[in-house]
């Protein structure tokens, strides 16, 4: 009797362990792929969701920039551009960022209300760039 309530507590305390790890330890985030404010730079804390989404992207492609680096130039729809420029104009002195893949692409510091409908996303790390622009292929519609 003693031998089986051990198993039964053994058992009890597993299945608790599980679903513990379920609810807060292994909780997989993944955040919606575009253009977030930035809260604290310094922390890299992101706004809750994204101002502008892939569904604001017309076309990506891989070009490179004076420097000969490889950049992904984006061009937005008239929808993006709108968002854009209402976002760049709120956000004068603060930073914004590129979220894709639960990843910081890239991270820059908004001088100026942006109206254009090509945007750059930069990152020197050319290996993360690619596997964007693949991400980015597939998700614009």
């Amino acid at each position: 009797m003693i031998k089986r309530n051990r198993k039964l507590e053994f058992f009890s305390l597993t299945v608790l362990l599980v679903c513990l790890l379920s609810l807060f330890g292994c909780k997989s985030i993944k955040n919606e792929n575009g253009w977030y404010y930035v809260a604290d730079n310094q922390t890299k804390e992101l706004s809750e969701k994204p101002f502008m989404t892939t569904d604001d992207i017309a076309k990506a492609s891989v070009e490179k920039d004076e420097a000969g680096n490889k950049v992904i130039l984006l061009k937005l729809k008239k929808e993006g551009i709108k968002k854009l420029e209402d976002a760049t104009e709120a956000y004068k002195g603060k930073y914004i960022a590129f979220l894709c893949n639960d990843s910081i692409v890239s991270m820059v510091l908004v001088n100026e209300k942006i109206s254009s409908e090509f945007i750059y996303v930069t990152n020197s790390d050319e290996e993360l760039l690619l596997k964007t622009y693949k991400t980015l292929k597939v998700s614009i519609k």
